[in-house]
């Protein structure tokens, strides 16, 4: 019996730690690649978002407006008040090429300059011309990222460019 209550113990407290310190993650699509491939499994971080706001580069999980339920990895890539806008493959952000380097697929369509209000953030994919992010869904609100993308998992030794 003392056996059981330590193994429903530890389970508690593995549940209380995944939902609230982390999470983990498997990549499903090719949004974000090549950065991440179909499949990788990342360990995410919730508590920096807790004491900290997203910052532009960060690799995010977040939820988009129409979609609670389901979890989508972005990078962050426009802050609260910036003006964002695309043109000939190149991300701008209040006028100044953005430096994107692990941006392997550019997008072929240019995107109209937006400007950020309070509390809202940009994020798009890293294959920018195969990514349903905040082109499409409009910009995300502080409460709609939740976590940060720290670790791949699997494969191991896959370094992510973060």
């Amino acid at each position: 019996m003392e056996l059981l209550i330590d193994i429903l113990l530890a389970l508690g407290i593995a549940a209380i730690l995944r939902g609230l310190v982390f999470t983990l993650v498997c990549v499903k699509g090719f949004s974000m690649s090549d950065t991440l491939k179909n499949g990788d499994r990342l360990f995410a971080t919730k508590l920096d978002l807790i004491f900290a706001k997203p910052r532009r580069g960060q690799i995010v999980i977040c939820h988009y407006p129409d979609s609670r339920r389901k979890n989508y990895i972005k990078r962050v890539i426009g802050l609260p008040g910036d003006t964002l806008e695309i043109s000939g493959g190149v991300t701008y952000i209040n006028g100044a090429a953005l430096l994107e380097p692990y941006v392997a697929h550019p997008t072929r369509r240019d995107f109209a300059p937006v400007t950020l209000g309070d509390g809202e953030y940009f994020v798009m994919g890293d294959n920018r011309a195969c990514s349903r992010d905040s082109r499409v869904v409009g910009p995300l609100g502080r409460r709609q990222i939740f976590a940060v993308a720290r670790l791949r998992l699997w494969p191991r030794g896959g370094k992510m460019r973060l």
